[in-house]
């Protein structure tokens, strides 16, 4: 995340350098920076203009753009030796984390309020995304970027290198944060780390000549790169102070100039020949740029944030557990989607932390970002849960879990009062999360609103809760262990196995163009889930205008307070019988209508 100021005070003691040189360069790249890098670069060469949801740059061309980059390098003279990803952020990162956070809460709440109706516009289209980086391609001006980055723009890179011969035997998911992993490969193996985290900076030492190289520095030409590379102990002799030095007294304060900071580590540097001031860099602050030791290569989770859960219950953590959920580009007047997936989720909690204990996750909710507490269901009720999935998967073996997304949306308006949505947009989120190969046309008739934002956010809940609980079970079983409550999950595990590739799903001007094309299947599963939604609903009006007609043919006398308080209980009785008697109804023609109606 990087130390304010740290990057603008080292930048002119960076050197040029031309890639490729006579020998390879092997180099370890910062594979999240990586990411958001590229998408920067995608969306800014959009030309076109339109509301936030049609610029968005789908999950695909994100995928091959990220290729594209890569095979640049390799053509560049470099050897991509490491790929890393996040598993895991220390806690000293939680305000930080918790800050940006708030920084996207503010941006959709913003946009929310100047966007009451969306305005149709362009939708972005980007042509060969495989060979988007040349060495001619010209520079574009950063465009303002109204919403945050889509939530699984990590996730998709990930599935992407995942997929590749070459690059998922260099891709690494990390036990901690990148950073230090970076620096240590760096350092013991020399070559160049190439990042958009000034943290990176602050390593040192090693036999080996290395070097950093800040992802906006390096400019692809046609006969290779030009770069700008920072080399710890060139800048050391130049400075004659030790990089650790250096950062922790610009960490200090963000706002000095650098020749102060400069003066304040001669002053510094004088306490210790006179003995004084050994310790005056705290171990905490020491602790973030310690090497890691070699340790051997980890599976290459999907999503960075479920890897740091799963790391939580490896390093077994009783207490603060966190799950920091994406952040999702919904209607912020709205109830959060992520209320949909809610008992996914906490079924994976308690299969992976064994029923015990509580998660903290972290999301909007209203107007602010909060952390919810969720509860591990008991060893028995674990069970349960795990039976009604895999009744689920046994009914519709080929489309399971867009069932599940279908009723968890209809379940929640009902909850809430409210009516469902329409059998057409039902029809869209079943075929968003059954994709096929299909080109969506550069304009829609549909066009976006604000309704059809959450149901698009809706469906990236259900789909992400249903991913956590895949990665939760793949964990449990490659450390050979059964955990309480899912001895008999092999069924449920084998139909996890079907979730569709993110890299496939979430494509906004898709989700507009699927309106136009839905077919039989997706139409039959929305109409499933509306019959639901309106079974109980219809089952008790009828109850109720009988009751009422009973009432008119009595003998016309008013009843008497007590009558009337009976009467009610009586009704209010007659009722919650009738409504366990359709729950288990619904349960035995939608096993997993359980969880909805916790």
């Amino acid at each position: 995340m990087g130390i304010r100021h740290l990057y603008t005070h080292l930048s002119p003691y960076a050197q040029p350098e031309t890639f490729p040189r006579v020998s390879i360069t092997p180099i370890y790249i910062d594979g999240p920076a990586l990411c958001h890098h590229i998408y920067h670069h995608l969306f800014s060469s959009v030309s076109t203009s339109g509301n936030a949801f049609e610029t968005s740059i789908s999950y695909s061309v994100l995928g091959d753009a990220y290729g594209s980059y890569l095979t640049r390098l390799e053509r560049a003279g470099f050897e991509i030796k490491k790929i890393f990803f996040d598993a895991a952020l220390p806690s000293s990162k939680l305000p930080t984390r918790l800050s940006r956070l708030d920084d996207n809460l503010g941006k959709l709440t913003r946009y929310r309020s100047l966007n009451p109706t969306l305005r149709a516009g362009c939708a972005s289209h980007i042509t060969s995304p495989s060979t988007f980086f040349t060495g001619s391609r010209r520079q574009f001006h950063a465009r303002t970027q109204h919403l945050s980055a889509p939530p699984f723009i990590v996730a998709a890179v990930l599935s992407y290198l995942a997929a590749h011969a070459v690059y998922s035997q260099v891709t690494e998911t990390v036990p901690g944060e990148a950073d230090s992993f970076l620096g240590a490969a760096a350092v013991r193996y020399g070559g160049i780390v190439l990042t958009g985290d000034s943290d990176l900076l602050v390593f040192s030492g090693g036999e080996h000549d290395w070097g950093v190289v800040m992802l906006q520095d390096l400019t692809f030409t046609d006969s290779g790169a030009n770069a700008r590379v920072f080399r710890a102990r060139v800048i050391e002799q130049m400075l004659k102070f030790p990089m650790l030095d250096i950062a922790y007294q610009t960490s200090l304060d963000g706002q000095a100039s650098f020749s102060s900071i400069l003066t304040r580590l001669e002053r510094v540097q004088e306490r210790r020949r006179q003995g004084v001031g050994q310790s005056d860099i705290p171990e905490e602050f020491k602790k973030e740029y310690h090497l890691p030791t070699e340790q051997q290569r980890g599976r290459v989770l999907e999503e960075p944030r479920i890897g740091e859960l799963l790391f939580q219950r490896e390093k077994g953590i009783k207490t603060g557990r966190r799950m920091f959920l994406p952040f999702l580009n919904e209607d912020s007047q709205r109830s959060p989607a992520w209320d949909i997936g809610a008992e996914v989720r906490r079924l994976a909690y308690s299969i992976l932390f064994e029923n015990e204990g509580e998660v903290k996750e972290i999301y909007r909710r209203g107007q602010r970002i909060t952390e919810s507490v969720v509860e591990c269901y008991s060893q028995e009720e674990t069970k349960e849960r795990i039976s009604s999935l895999e009744l689920l998967v046994a009914q519709y073996p080929s489309s399971w879990w867009a069932v599940l997304v279908l009723f968890n949306i209809v379940d929640s308006a009902k909850e809430r009062g409210q009516k469902p949505n329409s059998g057409a947009e039902l029809a869209a989120v079943a075929k968003t999360l059954l994709p096929k190969d299909i080109t969506p046309p550069e304009r829609t008739r549909q066009k976006w609103t604000w309704p059809l934002v959450q149901l698009f956010a809706m469906s990236q809940a259900g789909w992400y809760s249903l991913l956590l609980l895949r990665e939760v079970l793949v964990y449990c079983e490659a450390k050979t262990t059964v955990e309480r409550g899912m001895a008999t999950a092999a069924a449920l595990r084998k139909g996890l196995k079907l979730l569709p590739d993110v890299l496939r799903l979430f494509d906004t001007q898709q989700f507009l163009a699927v309106f136009e094309n839905t077919e039989m299947e997706e139409k039959e599963l929305a109409k499933i889930a509306l019959a639901r939604f309106w079974a109980v609903d219809a089952d008790e009006a009828a109850e109720e205008e009988h009751e009422d007609q009973e009432d008119k043919n009595g003998n016309g006398k008013r009843p008497s307070d007590e009558e009337e308080w009976a009467a009610a209980e009586t009704k209010k009785g007659k009722k919650q019988k009738k409504k366990k008697q359709q729950e288990k109804m619904v349960v035995d023609s939608n096993p997993f209508a359980a969880l909805g109606m916790m």
